[in-house]
């Protein structure tokens, strides 16, 4: 991974880095993530998650907390992805043990 662009940002006159997490090779972004110059808190935004940078920011604002609703709906999309990805990976071992089994069949 590759640390990129970092920028000082003062919420609140507190002194922030945001900073770009790339692949090694530049194709893909890991995470966005701002960092406390005083105490190293990082706060992170990953891509393809509901979350913006601004919503960081804001939160920041607020004192870094976020609140009780938004913790709840993070963990309840999680849980909705788990759910989808167990179900995803159930349908691909039925398919393995199909395949496998036509496998067998031809030999």
């Amino acid at each position: 991974m590759s640390i990129e662009e970092p920028m000082p940002t003062i919420i609140n006159g507190t002194l922030y880095w945001k900073t770009t997490i790339t692949t090694k090779d530049y194709r893909g972004l890991v995470s966005v993530d701002v960092v406390n110059a005083d105490t190293g808190q990082v706060l992170s935004l990953i891509p393809r998650h509901s979350t913006s940078y601004l919503d960081l920011v804001v939160l920041l604002a607020k004192g870094g907390k976020p609140e009780k609703g938004t913790i709840q709906e993070r963990i309840e999309s999680i849980e909705k992805r788990i759910d989808k990805l167990i179900g995803e990976l159930e349908e691909l071992k039925k398919e393995l043990e199909e395949l496998k089994s036509q496998l067998n069949e031809t030999k």
